[in-house]
C-alpha cells in the first residue's frame, strides 16, 4: 500500500493509472447514478480489454455492498492516490503478477468474509484479462 499512498498520478505506471481512474469513474458513475459500465465501455475497449469490464464491475460492486469500512475514493482529477485507492492498487498488483494467497489476504482486509472470494476471483480476471498483452502494449 504504502508503494501508492500519497503518490502524484501522473508518477504511476500505465496499468495503475488506467485502473485508479477506472476506480475514481465507477464510483463517481454510480453515485451519481449512472451505468457504470456505460461509461467504462469506452476506456477499457480503447486499451483492448472490454472483456475486463463485467469483472472489474463485480469487484468494485463487492467493494461497494461488502466492504468491512466505508471505502474512500478521490474525485476523477484528485492528483494524489488516497489510502484507500492505494490499497485497492496493492490488491490489483498482487493479481498482475499472479499472486493468489496475497490477493485473498488483501481481499479479506477490505470486504467481509462472504465477499472476499468474489472479490478476489473478480480482480485476478481482470488482471488476466490486462495481462493478455494487448493492454501492456500501450505502456510501451
Amino acid at each position: 500500500m504504502y508503494r501508492y499512498l500519497d503518490r502524484r498520478v501522473t508518477d504511476l505506471g500505465e496499468p495503475q493509472h488506467f485502473l485508479l481512474a477506472a476506480m475514481r469513474l465507477w464510483v463517481e458513475s454510480v453515485r451519481g447514478g449512472w451505468c457504470c459500465c456505460a461509461a467504462l465501455v469506452r476506456g477499457f475497449a480503447h486499451y483492448g480489454v472490454g472483456a475486463a469490464v463485467c469483472d472489474f464491475g463485480i469487484a468494485m460492486t463487492a467493494l461497494d455492498r461488502d466492504a468491512v469500512e466505508k471505502l474512500a475514493f478521490g474525485c476523477r482529477h484528485a492528483m494524489r492516490v488516497s489510502e484507500d485507492e492505494a490499497r485497492m492498487l496493492t490488491l490489483f498488483d498482487a493479481a498482475l503478477v499472479a499472486d493468489a494467497p496475497r490477493v485473498r489476504r488483501i481481499a479479506a482486509t477490505l470486504v467481509r468474509d462472504e465477499t472476499t472470494a468474489t472479490l478476489a476471483t473478480a480482480v485476478e480476471w481482470v488482471a488476466v484479462r490486462l495481462s493478455d498483452g494487448s493492454f501492456m502494449e500501450h505502456d510501451q
